[in-house]
């Protein structure tokens, strides 16, 4: 299939099976905006006279909010966990280290007096 036999309705049939195959409504509206984004580089370049990504909405992302924690729920997590893991919860939550920052971390790395990692 070269550029110019991609019609509208292949678009719309290509997003479909996209999304029936279970990639997030967010993923799909990233790869359509990169659909897009080829074809108006092959108008642009006349290989093509009409974009045919046209689906409206189809590059729109929902954001999707993350459950936090409360304070109270971090410290009883904390409680919960095995006492070798407390410090690692109450890191993990209170900090912006990352897993692997988190799990690398060593005594020499905390300074218990400056209250500093």
């Amino acid at each position: 299939m070269s550029v110019g036999e991609i019609s509208p309705a292949t678009v719309r049939g290509w997003r479909t099976d996209l999304l029936d195959s279970g990639i997030s409504r967010n993923r799909a509206a990233k790869v359509y905006r990169l659909l897009r984004a080829i074809m108006n580089t092959a108008k642009d370049d006349e290989l093509i006279r009409k974009n045919p990504c046209r689906i409206k909405g189809a590059d729109k992302e929902t954001e999707t909010s993350r459950p936090v924690a409360s304070v109270p729920q971090v410290y009883a997590l904390a409680d919960a966990a095995p006492r070798r893991f407390r410090v690692l919860v109450l890191l993990g939550a209170f900090t912006s280290l990352r897993w692997g920052e988190l799990v690398n971390l060593r005594r020499c790395d905390v300074d218990t007096t400056a209250g500093v990692v």
